[in-house]
């Protein structure tokens, strides 16, 4: 959900649902959220989790092959435990070989996977406010390199 017009035309009333029944609301705008019961908030992956997500869609099975250990766990590091990155980033390597792993990670180094960009511009693009979007980018900008 982006806009509380949304939310309302989906949820509308409380009485519109039986007793028991779960709503369950995913956004980025917190401020959607003000008159919820409940709020959960998805962590970052761990370090193990991450190298596992990756390397279902790496290998198509839950670890690295043996002669990809470091180069996976390269790529895991770089992703921070963001599962889209580690999903984009998994299925981009499918079935490339090591020298190929070590362009892109070499690449990725210097300049960020362009459908990652593209996830992350859906996410700044929802930003109404400019002082919003401006705090994102330089928060992103901040982050280059770390």
């Amino acid at each position: 959900m982006d806009h509380l017009d949304q939310l309302n035309a989906l949820i509308g009333e409380r009485s519109w649902f039986g007793r028991g029944s779960r709503v369950i609301i995913t956004t980025r705008d917190e401020r959607l959220l003000l008159e919820v019961d409940q709020r959960y908030q998805v962590q970052e992956l761990n370090p193990d989790e991450s190298l596992q997500l990756f390397s279902q869609h790496a290998f198509r099975d839950t670890k690295p092959a043996i002669d990809y250990v470091k180069l996976s766990n390269d790529v895991v590091e770089y992703c921070g435990g963001l599962p889209l990155a580690l999903e984009v980033l998994g299925s981009s390597l499918f079935g490339k070989n090591q020298a190929r792993w070590e362009s892109v990670i070499d690449r990725l180094r210097k300049f960020p996977n362009c459908e990652i960009q593209k996830k992350l511009r859906i996410s700044l693009d929802t930003l109404d406010e400019p002082t919003l979007k401006n705090t994102f980018l330089d928060i992103a900008c901040f982050l280059i390199g770390t």
